[in-house]
């Protein structure tokens, strides 16, 4: 179950002196539409969801805060970079390689599969605690598969 604040709630809060923005990560592109209306030079709307970065920038997003970018920093870079520069082909690109691991990685498999993608780009993710369970067999396949799909470590 997915709860998204109600577009005249993050209006008023929009308002408030001491709230610059707000985050919003549920990869639904019309409720980060109705936050966007609440943009202003005061108040920043940010993605934190993979799956839809480049949609959210197109939308008028300012940036995201994406678990992604933990252990594919680069290719969420490369996707935010050439939005900036107008280079959509460039963005869906990178975009296509960024979405299966904000859906797969973060969305499916959680802080267990972040860690496990973090670990096989060289980073240290570490062991996850208790009651979570680190992630074996298939599903570390799986993060193997993912990560090198995206070109970001090498067969």
């Amino acid at each position: 179950m997915h709860f998204a604040l109600s577009t005249a709630l993050v209006a008023e809060l929009a308002r408030h002196p001491n709230i610059a923005g707000i985050k919003d990560s549920s990869g639904n592109l019309e409720i980060l539409g109705g936050y966007l209306k609440s943009q202003s030079d005061a108040f920043t709307v940010l993605t934190g969801n993979a799956t839809t970065f480049h949609g959210a920038l197109q939308a008028g997003a300012r940036g995201g805060i994406l678990a992604a970018a933990l252990f594919a920093p680069t290719l969420s870079l490369d996707v935010f970079e050439a939005h900036q520069r107008v280079d959509e082909s460039a963005a869906t690109a990178a975009q296509s390689r960024l979405a299966p691991l904000g859906s797969k990685i973060v969305g499916d498999l959680g802080v267990p599969g972040v860690k496990a993608a973090m670990d096989r780009v060289g980073l240290v993710g570490g062991p996850v605690r208790a009651p979570l369970m680190p992630l074996a067999g298939e599903q570390l396949g799986n993060v193997a598969n993912l990560m090198q799909s995206a070109e970001l470590v090498a067969a």
